[in-house]
């Protein structure tokens, strides 16, 4: 499709109606056509100025997710909880497990039919097989609270984190809840 008037007009009106209708229809269709082209050309201008901009946000996110990453990894508590056995005993025991800062620290919670009790007690929806679950969602933010304070691994290493931080929240007679060191004392005496 080359030219608009494949017959030219001065030789067009000397043709009969009908032939003459089948040249405009042919014109107004060539006109028709050679817009919708120039539009699919700027609407494929426009696809690819976005796809260069799309992958500039792209690469510009991969950066901030990489320092977001970092500051995640570095100065995000991240908490965790160990469900044990001793020695083959019918006991368990809970540790939260917290990393700040690039370090760790195991902070001894009880034992786990105690801390079922407690949180059966005082949680609605306590369910026995998700123990780890709910105990997590807890103790989680009460942990983040108390390390809001805390800036540097040297202060987080040297921190006094034990039970009865978490669980003094609770109206409880607990007995059961004592720090490291008197948990080994209690394991001396059995």
């Amino acid at each position: 499709m080359d030219k608009k008037y494949y017959i030219e007009k001065k030789d067009l009106d000397l043709l009969p109606l009908a032939y003459s209708s089948i040249a405009k229809e042919y014109a107004d269709n060539f006109d028709r056509i050679n817009k919708k082209q120039q539009n699919l050309m700027e609407l494929k201008e426009k696809i690819n100025k976005l796809r260069i901009n799309l992958n500039e946000l792209n690469s510009n996110n991969k950066r901030l997710f990489n320092q977001l990453k970092f500051i995640k990894k570095n100065y995000v508590p991240r908490v965790y909880i160990k469900v044990y056995q001793k020695n083959n005993n019918a006991q368990y025991y809970v540790h939260a497990i917290i990393r700040h800062f690039g370090a760790s620290r195991t902070v001894y919670l009880g034992k786990k039919d105690f801390l079922s009790r407690l949180l059966s007690n005082n949680i609605k929806s306590f369910n026995k097989n998700r123990f780890s679950t709910i105990l997590l969602k807890f103790i989680k933010p009460i942990i983040h609270n108390y390390l809001l304070s805390i800036t540097n691994k040297n202060d987080f290493v040297n921190c006094t984190l034990n039970s009865r931080l978490f669980f003094s929240s609770l109206n409880s007679e607990r007995q059961d809840t004592y720090t490291f060191s008197e948990y080994l004392r209690s394991l001396s005496s059995d």
